[in-house]
């Protein structure tokens, strides 16, 4: 009886807010109507070409595949009531389709004729989505972590069986060969070199007692890596790379890092990373606390969230390999073994919980702390996923 009550409640919840929300807006000055196409281009508001191409419109620039061409809309659709009806029974089925089970509990009203009134009735359904009315399945939960790893592999194979497993590493650059060439050419010179170097000297320079990150580790910090995370069951909570690092730290009389600082955790990370390069991923999940971390990251990984009402899966298990605006959607399997990687043309610095608060902002979400719990346990669930594929860190990526 406890899900319906908490889903009630968070329903009771967002109505009200949505209605005080509607109610602000009605009392706002009225300003300029925008055009359709403004609304339809503008990122900020329907941003319909991050997944639509629009064939029929010159301005519409976008490379995506990822859902069906908008074509003769207005001779489809004449009665723009039931346009309006159709997108919400459709993005209904689109969530139990990608979001397993996750489904949004939309308005069920007929839209008022009013332009502004309809704008605001759909910017009300938006925080109704925003706020939580979303609901996993049970069957969801019921699924074992390996069981969930093999389904992912098993998803790619099928619809990519061209694809070696060991190249899932790669990500969208399996996808394109020229890609992958360029990629190839690049990190035969890294231009980032100097920054990884900067963590070695980090790594390398002893505490003020005398001691080395390499005393805290086996094997002096080689190939452990890709046992990280795991669950701890003395401190009862999930424990990354990173945290083992300002462990090491704190047990040594240091300050820990911040974990979000990339010209100190990042690059130390760049670096401690690299000496596990071609470890296997071996990611354990084992006990009841370790399975809650794991189901906890996987509840995050598939709910819709932000007001482009995307979840992880929305982009990585339902579009693998089409193309998202300019960019190929990678698998799934693999995304947790090349970071820290250096992105675009920049080589900006990112370490993986650094791209989770990436992708929230782009999907119009707050993100969450990093090295928090939430993306803790996120990674947990994300890294167990690539278990069998080797690492390497400290790549280059878009």
């Amino acid at each position: 009886m406890e899900k319906p009550i908490a889903i009630v409640t968070a329903a009771s919840l967002s109505l009200l807010l949505a209605a005080t929300f509607m109610s602000a807006a009605r009392a706002a000055a009225p300003g300029p109507e925008p055009s359709g196409q403004e609304l339809a281009f503008d990122n900020r508001k329907g941003n319909c070409l991050a997944c639509h191409a629009m064939p029929g419109d010159p301005k519409a620039v976008t490379s995506t595949n990822v859902a069906p061409p908008l074509v003769g809309m207005a001779a489809r659709f004449p009665d723009r009531s039931k346009l309006a009806i159709r997108q919400e029974r459709d993005s209904d089925r689109h969530g139990d389709q990608q979001g397993r089970g996750l489904r949004l509990r939309a308005v069920n009203a007929r839209l008022p004729s009013d332009s502004r009134r309809e704008r605001n009735m759909k910017r009300a359904t938006w925080i109704l989505s925003c706020l939580g009315m979303l609901a996993f399945s049970a069957d969801a939960m019921s699924v074992s972590p390996e069981q969930e790893r093999l389904k992912s592999v098993q998803a790619v194979q099928k619809k990519y069986p061209d694809i070696k497993f060991e190249d899932y590493v790669y990500g969208a650059l399996a996808f394109s060969a020229d890609a992958k060439a360029q990629y190839d050419n690049m990190m035969a010179f890294p231009p980032f070199e100097s920054e990884i170097d900067k963590g070695r000297a980090l790594w390398e320079t002893p505490f003020r007692n005398g001691r080395h990150y390499a005393d805290c580790f086996p094997g002096g910090g080689k190939n452990v890596a890709g046992n990280y995370p795991y669950y701890d069951e003395t401190m009862k909570k999930v424990v990354t790379f990173e945290m083992a690092l300002n462990q090491c730290r704190t047990k040594n009389g240091e300050a820990a890092y911040k974990s979000s600082d990339m010209n100190t955790m990042g690059l130390l990370t760049a670096y401690a990373r690299t000496l596990s390069d071609g470890m296997l991923m071996n990611v354990k999940v084992k006990g009841d606390g370790a399975l809650a971390a794991f189901e906890s990251g996987r509840r995050f990984f598939y709910q819709r969230r932000g007001q482009l009402n995307f979840s992880c899966a929305s982009c990585h298990v339902g579009h693998v390999g089409e193309i998202l605006r300019t960019e190929y959607l990678s698998m799934l399997p693999g995304q947790a073994t090349h970071w820290p990687a250096f992105r675009g043309g920049d080589y900006a610095l990112f370490t993986l919980q650094r791209r989770y608060s990436a992708c929230n902002q782009l999907v119009r979400a707050v993100p969450m702390e990093i090295g928090g719990e939430e993306y803790n346990n996120l990674e947990y669930f994300h890294s167990y996923l690539s278990n069998g594929l080797p690492l390497k860190a400290s790549v280059f990526r878009k």
